[in-house]
């Protein structure tokens, strides 16, 4: 349950991340109305997924998998291009999340 709290958070993150962007620096109230939604989701999901685990490995998987979603939904939803250097630190960051939650 912790792990999906975890994931829905950091998707929550990355939707009010879209949503700031569309909010064009809250001009448009939708959008405006969304990015506040979306990270009050996130953080209740955060919190409520931080009272079973460890708060150092919680939050740093769920920033991490926040930084791999928001260049994956930078690309796919805003078509922006994804350089090498990108790439290569957010692989560091998908191996800096396995070596976290790996058993010492």
């Amino acid at each position: 349950m912790g792990w999906l709290l975890l994931v829905l958070a950091a998707v929550s993150y990355v939707g009010g991340g879209i949503a700031m962007k569309y909010s064009d620096g809250f001009r448009h109230g939708i959008a405006s109305g969304l990015v506040f939604v979306a990270f009050c989701a996130g953080a209740a999901l955060q919190t409520l997924a931080m009272r079973s685990g460890n708060l150092s490995v919680a939050y740093v998987l769920v920033l991490g998998l926040e930084a791999i979603l928001a260049v994956a939904a930078g690309k796919l939803w805003l078509g922006e291009t994804i350089a090498t250097r990108t790439a290569i630190g957010i692989a560091f960051v998908f191996i800096g999340m396995i070596l976290i939650k790996s058993p010492t």
